[in-house]
């Protein structure tokens, strides 16, 4: 059980830094710490913290910053997000995701329309009360959770500072954290997340001694220090966490250690069991009272898959894609498939294979080595051709191919030129002029020319018509039907889409001359809109099965509720 000692109305907050090197793996501890704290009946909120001067992720390289993750109201924010909407599984918004540009530009128009009165705006307190305010303003968006299971808001809200101790654009907000309990009188409890770094053998801990000391002198003073290192945690000495406790002052009953695990779905656990929420809650007058076990049906669900993953039947799947210089760029992608493989039974090889790579003679033969071929979503012509190669191999050898977003519009692209025999059929985002422009810019942003802010963003309605592979894929988990029909929401990320000339013409049989007669598109989910876009397009007919889907289900799918579209890929054919 748990009470909370309230002197406000406000929730708790527990504040985690990093320190000495970026992608630490603040964004796996704070989401494991709010799997633990929701498992045990309490609201958790969550707030990313990003010193760049981005208004958002938008416009930033996938190559430079990992995937651009989107929030049901249309925000495009930093993956971390994401992490945190997975693992505790609620839904998040515009306000939850802070960056240096939004609180810039919201003081400056402040300052123009002559809110301060004629004052000098300064970085204190100006920037600085502002911080605190979008902290307070998230502080109120309600999340799933409590006793209850309903929408209310948090107990306790999880902020994650990006970037690292030292750096130059973080020190408004550690100042501005540095003061946030004296001047809101909420409980705070901070979070050191800080890498024991490994050299010739032996764990050195002089980096971490040096960056706790540069917090302290921003007048922070962490309560609980987790170690990241890269041994087993059975592995990490006694004696190593006697001396950071010396050396940063802070007692070895306030360390816990994160080492190497087979998976990041380890993590809770082995926090729990080191009594990080504990820690936490005591210190936020959250009282520890007897020996209840957390709620933990779901989580337990994935550990027992992981126990057993290894005897379970192989699925290969090539993810044909342009952006494969780091992991971090399909980071929903790959966490979305390895939730359906938990219900599916079976495990998982993920491939990214570069789309350019295709773009030879003599390309790889996709269909000798996968099971199954994935294109995910993008932008801009390079690789284009490599994807269209890899959906000729799905459909030339029969396997099962899911296009996502760009995907999709590939997919289509293909068919029409293939078997339709409409050689010039093109998006006009790669040919303007094409006589058959099957996919076209979106509808309600045709005199846009910025690229930050101008896409189909976030949330939409759609409907699912009955008969098809989509609605049996959808229909064992959503209930909400109008004539037989689903009315579903999901995310969005685009700025083009299947045309009307498609929709018209390009769902005929096929070119008299074509190779596939009997190949045909069914276009099997439309947005619920005055637009009424194309949001799937399914093979119709039983020797491939291939699907492509203009929304981004990746974004929704959940560690305990995978995307139906993505189980339904996985079973898509024998093993």
């Amino acid at each position: 059980m748990w009470c909370k000692k309230k002197t406000n109305s406000l929730p708790a907050f527990v504040i985690v830094f990093g320190h000495v090197l970026s992608g630490v793996g603040k964004g796996t501890i704070i989401s494991s710490l709010g799997l633990d704290l929701k498992a045990h009946k309490l609201r958790v909120g969550a707030v990313k913290i990003d010193p760049y001067l981005n208004e958002d992720s938008g416009t930033m390289s996938p190559h430079e910053h990992g995937e651009c993750y989107v929030l049901q109201d249309g925000t495009e924010c930093d993956l971390d997000l994401g992490n945190y909407e997975r693992f505790v599984g609620i839904d998040l918004c515009r306000a939850n995701s802070i960056t240096t540009g939004q609180i810039y530009r919201e003081v400056l128009r402040r300052e123009r329309a002559g809110d301060y009165l004629g004052k000098t705006v300064q970085v204190v307190p100006h920037i600085t009360d502002h911080i605190r305010e979008r902290i307070l303003e998230a502080a109120e968006v309600e999340v799933v959770g409590g006793p209850d299971g309903e929408l209310g808001k948090p107990d306790i809200v999880l902020i994650e500072v990006g970037g690292t101790v030292g750096d130059i654009e973080s020190l408004p907000f550690l100042h501005a954290l540095s003061h946030f309990e004296s001047k809101t009188g909420a409980s705070v409890c901070v979070i050191s997340v800080g890498l024991v770094v490994k050299n010739n053998g032996e764990l050195k801990t002089k980096p971490l001694q040096r960056s706790i000391a540069d917090l302290n002198q921003n007048g922070i003073k962490p309560d609980v220090l987790c170690i990241r290192c890269d041994v087993p945690n059975k592995d990490f000495p006694q004696s190593l966490i006697e001396k950071i406790s010396d050396s940063c002052n802070i007692s070895p009953n306030s360390i816990v250690v994160s080492g190497k695990v087979r998976s990041i779905y380890d993590v809770p656990q082995l926090l729990y069991d080191q009594g990080l929420p504990e820690m936490v809650c005591r210190k936020l007058g959250l009282l520890w009272r007897g020996t209840l076990r957390p709620d933990w049906d779901g989580y337990r669900k994935i550990l027992n898959y992981l126990d057993v993953q290894k005897i379970l039947p192989l699925v290969k799947i090539a993810i044909v894609a342009k952006y494969t210089g780091t992991p971090d760029t399909y980071l929903s992608l790959t966490r979305a498939l390895e939730h359906a493989s938990f219900v599916c039974d079976l495990r998982i090889e993920l491939t990214f294979v570069d789309a350019e790579t295709l773009e030879v003679k003599n390309p790889p033969k996709l269909w000798e080595n996968y099971d199954r071929i994935l294109v995910p979503g993008g932008f801009g012509e390079r690789g284009i051709v490599g994807k269209m190669v890899a959906i000729q191999q799905a459909r030339e050898h029969n396997i099962p191919y899911l296009g996502i977003c760009l995907g999709l519009q590939l997919f289509i692209i293909d068919h029409c030129r293939t078997v339709l025999g409409w050689e010039d059929a093109n998006s006009t985002e790669f040919q303007m002029n094409t006589h058959h422009p099957v996919v076209q810019h979106v509808s309600e942003y045709q005199s846009v020319k910025d690229l930050g802010g101008t896409m189909r963003l976030g949330n939409q309605k759609m409907i699912v018509s009955k008969g098809s592979i989509t609605y049996d894929a959808y229909s064992s988990y959503e209930e909400e039907k109008t004539n037989g029909d689903l009315h579903l929401m999901e995310r969005h990320r685009h700025r083009y889409e299947v045309s009307a000339f498609f929709v018209q013409q390009g769902c005929g049989v096929a070119n008299i001359k074509s190779k596939y007669p009997d190949h045909k598109l069914r276009i099997t989910a439309y947005s619920d809109n005055s637009l009424h876009i194309p949001e799937i397009v399914e093979h119709d007919g039983h020797e491939w099965w291939a699907i492509g889907c203009q929304f981004h289900p990746e974004f929704i799918s959940r560690n305990n509720k995978p995307h139906p579209l993505f189980v339904a890929f996985l079973k898509a054919k024998d093993i």
